[in-house]
């Protein structure tokens, strides 16, 4: 049985029902270019944060190292944020760092997402000692 653009359409739209009281918020840090205001040349980057809700999966586990899908190795440390494709779709390329829970994470890896339709990225972050 093949998947029909109905069925693509109704998973699509019960992603907010099944993430709901799941997300917790995180702040994605990105870097913005500055502009000379007289000039318009760039004079520089600043980093800013933008305040989301995010599902998140912790990975680490008792055992220190694991392999997962793709050869990917995840740590202790490790997590994934699974953010709506909208929420930063505008900067997903400028992404520095997540902040969560008091603490940093670099970016491990960032993909698209989603049954039939991307939806939403998933997010590997490390642990930032």
């Amino acid at each position: 049985m093949m998947l029909t653009e109905l069925d693509i359409d109704l998973i699509h739209g019960w992603r907010d029902e099944l993430i709901s009281n799941r997300e917790f918020p995180i702040k994605i840090v990105y870097l913005e270019k500055q502009y000379d205001p007289i000039n318009g040349m760039p004079i520089g980057e600043k980093e800013v944060e933008r305040e989301i809700n995010a599902v998140i999966t912790e990975l680490s586990s008792a055992i220190p190292e694991r392999t997962v899908e793709g050869g990917f190795k995840h740590i202790e440390g490790d997590i994934k944020f699974d953010v709506s494709i909208d929420l930063i779709s505008d900067i997903v390329g400028k992404i520095e760092r997540i902040k969560y829970d008091g603490e940093n994470y670099e970016i491990a890896a960032i993909d698209k997402k989603g049954i039939g339709r991307r939806n939403r990225y998933e997010i590997i972050g490390r642990l930032i000692a």
